[in-house]
């Protein structure tokens, strides 16, 4: 996958699980199946696709490639807010210019992070947070 091949101006498309085997028609029970509905997703209009994977990550389709982001691990309180802190956090560093796999691995620390606190905006982590988990994270 080429890295540098998104720009903000794309179409991105961020679906759950759920809604991608929904919207797909394709079932997606598991990783292997992840890059049949991201190339069913493509061919209906976007140029990213992004699949949000829970615990598994999350998985990267554009015309030029297919890539697998793993998760973090995290201790899980409440994914309330999760798919709104990887899209939030998705945005700000596309924006920023950072290429797709480190926007999605920023997007993934987001994500998890808000898992590991109960509610919705007091779950959303803040720029320095994500940074400093990051810093320190394994994956």
């Amino acid at each position: 996958m080429k890295s540098n091949s998104q720009k903000t101006s794309d179409d991105y498309l961020t679906p759950n699980e759920v809604e991608a085997a929904q919207v797909s028609g394709l079932p997606l029970a598991a990783l292997s199946d992840a890059g049949n509905v991201a190339r069913a997703l493509l061919a209906r209009g976007p140029r990213v696709v992004i699949l949000t994977l829970g615990a598994q990550g999350a998985f990267a389709g554009t015309l030029d490639g297919m890539m697998h982001v793993p998760a973090f691990s995290v201790t899980v309180v409440d994914t309330t807010a999760a798919g709104d802190a990887f899209n939030g956090a998705l945005a700000v560093t596309l924006a920023e210019g950072r290429p797709l796999a480190g926007a999605v691995r920023f997007a993934n620390a987001a994500a998890g992070l808000a898992c590991t606190q109960r509610g919705a905006q007091n779950s959303l982590p803040i720029r320095t947070q994500v940074d400093a988990f990051l810093a320190n994270a394994s994956a």
